[in-house]
């Protein structure tokens, strides 16, 4: 009751903010005409190396991931076997 116009204003700025922000996304991603993700972006917009640590983060983003998902179901096999 209190934000009155300023919430509609800030979500038609919002709105017009991601709309650009994809339309940037789609025209650049056309320029690109090779399939992939965020590596081959940075490694094509900024060069090798920082290709080459983009896909670096990911695999190690996934290798984390997969550790901790392990670690949350083996506790739970170990709790539901005890009990």
């Amino acid at each position: 009751d209190e934000a009155g116009s300023a919430l509609l204003i800030s979500l038609l700025i919002g709105l017009v903010s991601a709309g650009i922000s994809a339309m940037c996304y789609a025209e650049f991603a056309s320029r690109i005409p090779v399939i992939g993700g965020s590596y081959i972006y940075i490694y094509t917009s900024s060069g090798e190396v920082l290709g080459f640590m983009t896909g670096f983060v990911k695999i190690l983003t996934q290798m984390c991931s997969c550790a901790i998902n392990s670690i949350g179901a083996i506790g739970y096999l170990r709790s539901f076997v005890q009990s």
